[in-house]
């Protein structure tokens, strides 16, 4: 009996083995996400799942950051070194213009010794000059010999430190392609996933998001900031300006990380307002609130032709299909405001 017992239990392990394979095979196109993030039915299980989501994205981002600095830094590098590898080639090319005419002087001179220059001069003086002319000869050909291969040195080192630089940059943009493929399926991932909320949880999570966001000492009688001056910026390989306030940079270079869906807005609807970063809520300014993106990142946002850029400062919004909460004054610039809601196209930027 035990050995039949032994082949059926191989044999259900093996069918097990087959069954999964195939659950596996069918829940693979959506990514691990698919098992790892079940659909919650409470909102503080959904939060943590997000939150959890969030400091994933914040990571992949930081390896794009660094990427991105290390590109613009070796970029940099190569642009400058290629600017001296000029100068030596200018350089090198006129120092072997030099040479050759004054090689072709010793060789006219060549065989013309002390008698000949001494029975060839009119007069001691002359004499003298012509010495001197053929020494000085000399020793500007020798220093030029010298300058030449000092300088053949430099630009064989230079040459090496360049290829060495494309190298690097070839590796970094490589990995700058893999985070950004990264970072964008993460943003995928994680709106799929607000999606798939209920709505009755998707509230909760919004009420839950004001509700930490209200200061613990309301003041009413605290003064409304003063709104700051609307500034033109651009974004490097887009047409048509973004709206910024003045104080921030004017120019911005694309992540090519975008998503796009249902914008809403919001403003100060109870003093002293909070937001999840800790930073006081200012209906003023040019922020919005996003899922999971980190707090300080640039997205580039477009209505209806118009475009403004905003810093994320909060979490939100939960709703199906919400993509983005913007500021009551973001929304104002673009049309978003007197149209309560709309659909939008965002982009992640990073300012240069």
């Amino acid at each position: 009996m035990r050995p039949f017992r032994s082949d059926r239990a191989r044999l259900n392990a093996i069918a097990s083995s087959v069954v999964l394979a195939v659950v596996l095979a069918v829940i693979a196109p959506f990514g691990p996400s698919a098992l790892a993030a079940p659909v919650p039915t409470d909102a503080a299980t959904a939060e943590v799942q997000i939150e959890a989501m969030s400091g994933a994205l914040s990571t992949t981002m930081k390896s794009y950051a660094v990427a991105a600095d290390d590109l613009a830094r070796t970029r940099a590098a190569i642009a400058a070194n290629s600017k001296k590898a000029e100068k030596l080639d200018a350089s090198i090319k006129s120092g072997r213009t030099r040479l050759a005419s004054q090689v072709r002087f010793l060789y006219l001179t060549d065989g013309v010794g002390f008698a000949e220059i001494l029975f060839g001069s009119t007069t001691f003086e002359d004499f003298v000059n012509r010495s001197l002319a053929l020494r000085r000869v000399t020793a500007r050909d020798n220093m030029l010999v010298n300058q030449l291969s000092s300088e053949q040195a430099q630009q064989t080192s230079l040459r090496a430190e360049l290829a060495r630089r494309e190298r690097t940059q070839t590796a970094l943009v490589a990995r700058l392609s893999e985070d950004r493929a990264a970072a964008q399926r993460a943003l995928d991932v994680q709106q799929r996933y607000a999606d798939s909320l209920s709505a009755d949880v998707a509230a909760k999570l919004d009420a839950r998001r004001f509700a930490r966001n209200s200061g613990p000492t309301p003041v009413a009688s605290k003064p409304k900031a003063k709104a700051g001056s609307v500034v033109s910026a651009k974004i490097d390989g887009r047409s048509g300006s973004y709206a910024v306030l003045s104080g921030q940079p004017l120019r911005y270079e694309p992540t090519g990380m975008s998503f796009t869906g249902i914008a809403t807005w919001y403003g100060n609807v109870r003093p002293n307002m909070g937001t999840a970063s800790g930073r006081p809520f200012n209906e003023n300014e040019l922020t919005c609130a996003h899922k999971t993106l980190p707090f300080g990142t640039r997205v580039a946002v477009t209505f209806r032709g118009k475009s403004v850029i905003v810093t994320v400062t909060d979490r939100g919004p939960y709703g199906k299909g919400r993509v983005i909460d913007l500021s009551k004054r973001a929304a104002s610039l673009v049309g978003l405001k007197s149209a309560g809601v709309g659909s939008v196209k965002c982009e992640v930027v990073r300012p240069q």
